[in-house]
């Protein structure tokens, strides 16, 4: 008798012992993320360079931005960030398929300390990506200094001279112009042949506008421009070719076609 309550005893030490070591397991996974909006289709979070050097336990300097890529390629980092399995999945393979942007918003994030990691779930019935770009981290310096310090004005005219844009389906087609003329006035030319839109002038820039909205065209892949066009515009699948083209106020320019 004695002999089954001492083995009663020691099942009872090595079950608390296994729950102690779960619950020591388990306050390793932090969640880090903040959510910055979420909406039924589509949610943006940020993580700013603190919460990565303890996510991937690497300090964020130039010399270790390579090791902290090859970290965030692995699902185990995401997960040791807060994510779920599937997010985590899901923003490890898109770090692996756009390395040059992601090293790219690596060395922007080293360099400043009011950048933050963005990451952008869009979950749609048929249709659902990740990207990835950089989000400004206001301070409250920041706030206070802003009488003094010059707005930067972050719309799309400011930011570009001319964006072209043409999309064939295999019946339809969707194209688009975007000029901006030296003394600030857009022309603006918007077809859409799925909902029979012909327009041009201040309803087409605004379309366009919105079309564009969320979107950082210099620190983007081709991929997810793309993705971010074709989910703002509803019309996800039949892309037979999408032809992009946009100079921006400071001369540079990108160009490319998929198929």
């Amino acid at each position: 008798m004695k002999k089954v309550k001492r083995l009663k005893g020691l099942f009872l030490v090595g079950m608390i012992m296994l729950i102690g070591a779960t619950s020591l397991a388990t306050i390793k996974t932090v969640s880090a993320a903040t959510i910055v909006s979420e909406t039924k289709n589509k949610k943006v979070v940020s993580y700013s360079k603190q919460e990565l050097e303890k996510g991937t336990d690497v300090k964020f300097e130039t010399d270790s931005i390579d090791k902290i890529y090859q970290l965030l390629k692995q699902t185990k980092t995401w997960g040791n960030l807060g994510e779920n399995t599937e997010n985590a999945q899901r923003i490890a393979d898109r770090f692996e398929q756009s390395e040059s942007q992601a090293i790219k918003i690596l060395k922007n994030i080293v360099a400043s300390d009011g950048l933050k990691l963005k990451v952008v779930f869009v979950n749609k019935p048929k249709y659902s990506t990740v990207s990835i770009g950089t989000l400004e981290q206001e301070t409250t310096a920041k706030k206070n200094d802003s009488s003094t310090k010059k707005t930067i004005d972050k719309t799309l005219k400011a930011q570009v001279k001319a964006i072209d844009l043409k999309i064939e389906y295999k019946h339809k087609d969707i194209e688009l112009e975007y000029d901006v003329k030296s003394n600030g006035l857009v022309k603006a030319k918007y077809q859409n042949e799925f909902t029979k839109e012909k327009l041009d002038g201040e309803k087409a820039q605004k379309i366009i506008e919105n079309l564009f909205s969320g979107l950082d065209l210099k620190d983007s892949s081709k991929s997810d421009i793309k993705d971010h066009i074709l989910m703002k515009l509803d019309e996800e699948k039949g892309v037979k070719k999408f032809e992009f083209k946009v100079k921006f106020s400071d001369k540079s320019k990108i160009e490319f076609e998929i198929e």
